[in-house]
C-alpha cells in the first residue's frame, strides 16, 4: 500500500465527481496524461478497477463507489487534523494550566482570562489556586504553564513579567472606633491586635509591615493570628477579632462588615507577577503573555 497517498485519493475523488478525466484535469490545473497515470497507479495498488470506461464515458464500479465514500471521509478528517495541528502550532488551540495566588483569582486573573478567552476561544484553560512557593514548585515541575504570584524569580529557569504593584491598606470591622477616620497613622494602631497573612507564605511582606510599625509607628505589633488566605483573614477581621494590613486586591474581595482605611506612612508595595518557565514550548503560553502585556500597558 506504499503507493496509496492522500494526494492520489484527492485526484481520484475529483475524477469520481466529474466522471471525466479531461474535466477533472482542468479542475486540478494539470495535464490529462499524468492524471490518467495516477488513476491507473491507484487501481494497480488496490488490485481492482475503480471505473468502467465505455464509449459513453466513465462510471464508478462498486469498488470505486466504496472507495469514494471512504476517501471522502478520510480526506475530510485529514483536512481537519491539518487545521487543528496548524492552529495548535499558532497558539489558537490547545491547553493552558494557570496557577494563581488566591487573592488574584477573582480580580486580575479573571480580567486576563476574559481577555484571553475572547481572543482565543478554542483554548482550554484550567485555573488553580496556589500560594507563591507552590506556584514556583509547580512551574519547575512543569505541572502548570503560567503562574500569577508575589515574589520575583531567583532563578534563570523562570521568567517574570510585573503585572501591578499593589498598595497596602488597613482592614478593620466597620464597627471599629477607628473606622470613622478615612486616613490613619501607624501610631494610631499601636494598641491593636493584628490578624495578618501568614509569615510563612508571605514572609517578605510580613517582615516589611513589622519593620514599618517599628520604624514609623514606634511599636511592635501584637500579632494574634496568621492566616493562610486573604478570605480567612478578612473573615476574622470582620468578626472583630483584630485588624490587619491587606493588599489592594484584597479590598476587591467580598468581605461583609469590613472597611478599608489608608495609612499614608505605609508606603510598601506588594508586586503581582506573571511567571512562566524560560524554556516554555507551549505556543499558547506566548499568546497569554502577549495578552497580559497588552493589559498592563493599558492599565499604566
Amino acid at each position: 500500500m506504499a503507493g496509496l497517498t492522500l494526494q492520489g485519493l484527492r485526484y481520484f475523488l475529483v475524477v469520481a465527481e466529474e466522471l471525466s478525466v479531461t474535466t477533472a484535469a482542468r479542475r486540478l490545473y494539470m495535464a490529462q496524461p499524468p492524471l490518467s497515470q495516477q488513476i491507473r497507479k491507484l487501481e494497480r495498488e488496490l488490485g481492482c478497477e475503480l471505473f468502467i470506461r465505455t464509449s459513453r464515458g466513465m462510471q464508478l464500479t462498486a469498488a470505486g463507489l466504496s472507495l469514494a465514500r471512504s476517501a471522502s471521509s478520510l480526506l475530510g478528517e485529514a483536512d481537519r487534523m491539518t487545521a487543528r495541528t496548524r492552529a495548535s502550532a499558532a497558539g489558537e488551540t490547545g491547553y493552558l494550566e494557570i496557577g494563581c495566588v488566591p487573592v488574584a483569582c477573582t480580580s486580575i486573573a479573571s480580567e486576563l482570562l476574559g481577555r484571553f478567552h475572547r481572543a482565543h476561544p478554542r483554548v482550554t484553560v484550567q485555573l488553580r489556586e496556589l500560594d507563591t512557593d507552590s506556584l514556583y514548585a509547580a512551574l519547575n515541575a512543569r505541572t502548570i504553564d503560567i503562574g500569577l504570584m508575589r515574589t520575583r524569580a531567583t532563578t534563570s529557569e523562570v521568567l517574570t513579567l510585573p503585572l501591578l504593584e499593589e498598595t497596602v491598606q488597613i482592614a478593620m470591622a466597620e464597627s471599629h472606633p477607628l473606622a470613622a477616620q478615612e486616613n490613619l497613622t501607624l501610631s494610631d494602631l499601636a494598641l491593636e491586635n493584628f490578624i495578618l497573612y501568614s509569615s510563612k507564605l508571605g514572609m517578605r511582606h510580613f517582615d516589611e509591615f513589622i519593620s514599618a510599625c517599628r520604624a514609623e509607628g514606634g511599636f511592635d505589633p501584637s500579632v494574634v493570628s496568621e492566616c493562610d488566605s486573604a478570605s480567612a483573614q478578612l473573615a476574622m477581621i470582620g468578626a472583630g477579632l483584630g485588624i490587619g494590613f491587606v493588599t489592594e486586591l484584597s479590598t476587591r474581595v467580598g468581605a461583609p462588615g469590613v472597611v478599608f482605611r489608608n495609612i499614608p506612612e505605609l508606603t510598601m508595595g506588594v508586586p503581582l507577577l506573571l511567571a512562566w518557565p524560560a524554556d516554555a514550548q507551549n505556543p499558547v503560553v506566548k499568546r497569554f503573555i502577549e495578552i497580559s502585556t497588552q493589559h498592563c500597558e493599558r492599565e499604566l
